[in-house]
């Protein structure tokens, strides 16, 4: 049972979340700020159930509206397998949403002002996701949210947890993990823009089309690339290779079936950013 909701909640996305906080804290420690280790711990774990339950969520409300079906790649595929009910992963994803904003009490309470707006853009973003009336997923805003969400305010909400104040460059990495998030978005509605067309889900994928989404992928690496070599001289330009290859890929192939494995090297490409811009902070920490 629990290898099954491992699956359901698409645990594997969990470094959407932990490789920019993890680059946060290294870059603060670099720059000679002290992490408040317990609220840091607080603020982490309250994000990663946040994002647990948007994945359970997302796959209920796929379900309904006829998106995830068997045989698709959409999802993680548990309720067309009948492995979990759409009404037991409903209860779960709010169940983790709910405690996910409990855990960032703690944050709230050490800058109240500043993380008032942050948690609010963040529970709102989180629920608002997937499900109605906001469906930001299906009315084209779903890239635009993810870039927000797992990107500048992820590394800025993460900045005012860990150390009460933003360190130079963090906006700037929030940025690049931002672009490679929506492109793991991007890379998998790729992959569903007919099925997203036929049951009436708005993707941006699915608005612009095949040929300008190959585009509009190259743009968003590109503009993670512009991030990374903004953020400062201490990220090291190999861990950007995979993401280049991913990025070669989508402007090479013409298959639209072969679009399956793009959310694969898209995450593969996030977590290897993450990597090699956490190895080149941490030859400056002390």
């Amino acid at each position: 049972m629990m290898k099954t909701w491992l699956r359901a909640s698409r645990a594997f996305s969990l470094t959407a979340v932990l490789a920019p906080v993890a680059c946060v804290w290294l870059l603060g420690a670099r720059q000679g700020m002290h992490a408040h280790i317990w609220i840091a711990l607080s603020a982490i774990a309250g994000v990663t159930l946040l994002l647990l339950g948007v994945n359970l969520e997302n796959d209920v409300v796929d379900d309904a509206r006829g998106i995830d079906q068997p045989g698709t790649l959409g999802g993680s595929g548990v309720i067309q397998d009948g492995l979990l009910s759409a009404r037991s992963m409903r209860v779960a994803a709010w169940t983790l949403m709910l405690l996910g904003s409990l855990l960032g009490i703690p944050a709230f309470m050490s800058a109240p002002l500043q993380m008032l707006w942050v948690g609010l853009l963040a529970v709102v973003g989180a629920v608002g996701y997937s499900t109605p009336p906001l469906s930001l997923k299906y009315r084209g805003l779903g890239d635009l949210a993810v870039f927000v969400l797992c990107g500048p305010l992820l590394t800025y909400g993460a900045s005012l947890a860990f150390f009460g104040a933003l360190p130079a460059g963090s906006w700037a990495l929030g940025c690049m993990f931002g672009f490679a998030a929506a492109a793991i978005l991007h890379a998998n509605n790729m992959q569903d823009i007919d099925i997203d067309t036929r049951a009436g889900a708005r993707t941006f994928a699915s608005m612009i089309g095949p040929g300008p989404s190959k585009l509009y992928l190259a743009l968003l690496y590109l503009a993670a690339l512009g991030s990374w070599l903004f953020a400062g001289p201490w990220l090291g330009i190999l861990g950007f290779i995979p993401a280049l290859l991913v990025l070669a890929r989508a402007l090479t192939t013409l298959d639209l079936q072969s679009y399956a494995v793009f959310r694969i090297h898209a995450a593969m490409a996030h977590l290897a950013i993450g990597v090699g811009a956490a190895l080149s902070l941490l030859r400056g920490v002390p």
